[in-house]
């Protein structure tokens, strides 16, 4: 799943998932500056209905890393595309697809609201 290419369209929903922030620290045994956090972000948009307005819905999320000598990159080398494999295995198929769930689940909430139900 590439981090700059759309992972999911349904209907007219586009979903992509990036790379927010790294977390570190300064030297773990012998490695600098590794990685031991990820946040990463998941986003929907969909145009509104009838109008041209964007609605659009994010979820948010951090996973912990596990500096690793044998397969270390030097952090000026990281791309987000790698970072982002690291997410996918983290999180998994099943956390994948219930991420996406839900921000289909916000975009269509905010396409359908309901009413309180006191107000009707």
């Amino acid at each position: 799943m590439s981090a700059l290419t759309p992972v999911l369209t349904t209907s007219s929903v586009l979903i992509t998932w990036s790379i927010a922030s790294l977390g570190t620290v300064p030297a773990v045994n012998t490695l600098t500056n590794a990685v031991i956090t990820v946040t990463w972000k998941c986003q929907g948009q969909e145009l509104k209905i009838g109008t041209t307005e964007v609605l659009t819905a994010t979820r948010t999320g951090l996973i912990e890393v596990e500096p690793n000598t044998n397969s270390y990159t030097p952090f000026a080398d990281l791309t987000e595309a790698q970072v982002m494999g690291w997410v996918n295995r983290a999180l998994g198929a099943d956390g994948l697809t219930a991420v996406n769930q839900q921000v289909f689940a916000d975009i269509y909430n905010q396409q359908n609201p309901l009413p309180l139900p006191w107000t009707q």
